[in-house]
């Protein structure tokens, strides 16, 4: 009788472990998968990636200091611009976007500053992020306006961590404007430094953004207004704590600030389909993960409606193509001293 049971306890676990792995290809469907050529290359971590108009893969690599095209097949091509402080150099990339021509955009953290190649990879021009901002970690180029996740901190009021997420350029580099402000969630609880913000653009502009400590997806008009506002606070989404006072915590020893981070479930990623679907990419940290996989995604439809959720998977979701297929980082391994290995699965999203 004991052995009944516990045959069948087993095969109710291994059930579970089944419609989990299975739970993300019910949703997404395989269309093809590359391997990089990494003994092509030195390469030191992946920061951002995205796919050009050719359908090249254009890999950001901060700590090697460089921007790295592969074919979509994963065979190396070439390095985008070059390491240094001149005309199409970098020091350290660490964000890609491209325009409706297919322009690529790079934007360089130690120069604070965004060079543009055309689609054959030549240098056109670079600008200056003139105004007081975080270097972007993200961009999205529209009607020759460049969008950047930047904050930028409200220094009239004098308070830290107080400030827009969204920051707006022309496509000369002229600043423009910025929006979307610390939620006052956030605000009230010190989280501005940590609430990062990740957003979309629709086909009509409307620009569908979300800062990741809080589960609140906000549809604002091409003015930077809030037209309506959606979500709802899955059960495994973990908050962070309130921070009493910022000055003191940014003096704690660095593995408390670690572990601060590593305390609750941000949001990782926001990407729109040309579909109207709303993708959200969740980030499991490995202390709260338990018998979790390290991401869940949850899909909206473009009115807010919530369509699938608690998709678990191990894969890293990078970004959408012209096409409307969505990359995925699908296997990641270090083989010190052999080149590691970047596997990039593309996929199309499945609604039932």
């Amino acid at each position: 009788m004991i052995q009944l049971i516990l045959i069948n306890l087993i095969l109710i676990f291994l059930t579970i472990i089944q419609v989990r792995s299975q739970n993300f290809l019910n949703n997404f469907t395989l269309v093809s998968e590359a391997n990089l050529e990494t003994d092509k290359v030195i390469i030191g971590e992946l920061i951002d990636f995205g796919v050009d108009i050719n359908n090249n893969y254009i890999f950001v690599d901060a700590l090697g200091k460089q921007a790295l095209i592969f074919k979509n097949d994963g065979k190396f091509i070439q390095q985008l611009g070059g390491v240094g402080r001149g005309p199409g150099e970098y020091k350290q990339p660490i964000s890609v976007s491209f325009d409706q021509y297919g322009n690529i955009y790079i934007v360089d953290n130690d120069l604070r500053r965004i060079s543009k190649f055309d689609s054959k990879f030549s240098f056109i021009k670079s600008f200056i992020i003139e105004s007081t901002h975080f270097v972007p970690g993200f961009m999205k180029i529209v009607s020759d306006k460049i969008y950047m996740d930047a904050y930028k901190e409200n220094w009239k009021k004098n308070i830290p961590g107080i400030g827009d997420y969204i920051v707006v350029y022309s496509s000369n580099g002229k600043y423009l404007k910025s929006f979307y402000p610390v939620s006052n969630w956030a605000n009230e609880n010190n989280l501005g430094y940590f609430s990062k913000c990740s957003f979309d653009i629709d086909q009509k502009g409307n620009i569908y953004a979300v800062q990741s400590t809080e589960f609140i997806i906000n549809v604002l008009d091409t003015n930077g207004l809030i037209n309506f506002s959606f979500g709802k606070q899955p059960k495994y989404f973990k908050q962070p704590k309130p921070i009493d006072d910022l000055k003191s915590f940014f003096k704690k020893p660095q593995k408390d600030i670690e572990d601060f981070e590593n305390s609750f479930t941000p949001i990782e990623n926001l990407i729109l389909t040309d579909d109207g679907f709303v993708i959200i990419s969740v980030r499991i940290p490995e202390k709260l993960r338990g018998n979790r996989k390290e991401y869940v995604i949850e899909i909206y439809d473009s009115k807010g409606k919530h369509v699938v959720g608690n998709i678990e998977t191990d894969y890293k979701l990078l970004c959408r193509d012209k096409d409307n297929n969505l990359y995925f980082l699908t296997k990641y391994e270090e083989r010190d001293p052999s080149p590691p290995i970047y596997r990039i699965g593309k996929f199309k999203l499945v609604v039932k």
